[in-house]
């Protein structure tokens, strides 16, 4: 970082075979070092059993931890805004701040806001069939590709990068 360099370092791993609880451990436990040691590329999202699966359905769930671990080593912010003096002296040490406009104006970024995990209560859960976290992550994939718009390429780009693939794929692409 000292020089502007970027840098790469992996995210997401683990030893795991399965989307279960040791991949998922693991792979915030790699999120957060690399995050905080500073990390540019972050590549790995989507892979277990030490590189030797690929699971989209984990992409997913990596990108979740990513927002996750984003929101969570985001730095503490100290301004006249955030700090809200005049209005900790207003409320003083046995009111509630919850009314006030300060914290409505300024709730909602504080929060990370998960798009697969769940935070319903078991009433709702149970109502949804207990649906499992691989299952909404894969009903997830299958939305993404039934979404997904090729984005324009330049035909000469096209070319080249077909030919790249030819010749490291050693056949037609």
């Amino acid at each position: 970082q000292f020089y502007g360099i970027p840098s790469r370092g992996d995210v997401g791993l683990t030893d795991a075979n399965d989307i279960d609880f040791q991949a998922g451990a693991e792979s915030m436990l790699h999120f957060v070092n690399a995050v905080r040691g500073g990390i540019n590329l972050l590549p790995g999202l989507g892979a277990l059993g030490s590189w030797n699966i690929a699971s989209l359905e984990k992409m997913v769930l990596d990108a979740e931890i990513a927002g996750y671990v984003k929101r969570c080593l985001k730095p503490l912010e100290f301004s006249e805004e955030t700090i809200a003096q005049e209005i900790i002296k207003k409320v003083g040490p046995r009111g509630s701040f919850i009314q006030e406009e300060h914290t409505f104006n300024n709730f909602r970024q504080e929060f990370f806001q998960p798009q697969i995990f769940s935070r319903d209560n078991y009433t709702i859960w149970e109502k949804e069939e207990k649906k499992e976290i691989k299952i909404k992550a894969y009903e997830k994939v299958l939305e993404i590709l039934r979404n997904f718009e090729a984005p324009f390429l330049d035909k000469s780009i096209r070319k080249d990068l077909c030919q790249y693939c030819e010749k490291k794929m050693l056949g037609p692409y």
